[in-house]
């Protein structure tokens, strides 16, 4: 039996995007797309994103939307920290990766920062996390402080220490696993004295 319009809303999840659903946008007199189907219970995420309005709101939410508009970046720095709840920091703008040569995103909203990860920083350690029903790629939490630590142009000091220490006090990351990381990642140097430190004090 064909699925009805309402079993494809549930087998999608609670993010959705009209052309996800077969619906074709049209245009209004401004020359702007809309959907055919405007009675359908939604809540607009961002443009051409939406969420059922009796979903639970996710507070990752823009993470997921950033997903869906820029499918080959990578969450990254300061938001994957926050993801992984390694900071108290709250980032005004989502930060993505992007490979070297790759296009940057060209995104409204929600505000991103791009940054230009060369090989093999871009590709490995990524995690893949269901945000909203949206596979949303996530750089692991070593590789995260890892990364804080190798760019201090871009995340303070304090945040990348306090980082390291949530992720051991948390038993996200062994002492092990963090400097394999910051050994693969360039970062060996710079994140091995406050490694030793905080090991030491326990």
């Amino acid at each position: 039996m064909k699925p009805t319009f309402f079993q494809r809303l549930f087998e999608q999840g609670s993010v959705l995007s009209p052309e996800s659903m077969g619906i074709e946008p049209r245009q209004n007199r401004e020359g702007n797309h809309k959907s055919n189907d405007s009675t359908w219970p939604k809540t607009a995420l961002g443009r051409g994103l939406y969420q059922l309005a009796d979903a639970e709101m996710d507070a990752q939410a823009t993470l997921a939307e950033v997903s869906k508009l820029a499918p080959n970046s990578i969450i990254c720095l300061v938001s994957a920290l926050a993801f992984h709840n390694l900071t108290d920091q709250i980032p005004r703008k989502i930060w993505i990766a992007v490979g070297a040569r790759d296009w940057a995103p060209k995104i409204s909203y929600p505000p991103i920062r791009t940054v230009r990860f060369r090989e093999p920083y871009f590709s490995a350690a990524i995690e893949t996390h269901k945000i909203c029903s949206v596979d949303v790629p996530i750089y692991s939490p070593a590789k995260s402080i890892a990364d804080a630590f190798r760019n201090p142009k871009l995340v303070d000091r304090s945040v990348a220490i306090e980082s390291l220490k949530s992720a051991l006090v948390d038993r996200k990351a062994t002492p092990a696993e963090l400097f394999k990381a910051a050994r693969e990642f360039g970062a060996a140097n710079k994140i091995k004295p406050y490694l030793e430190v905080l090991t030491a004090t326990g």
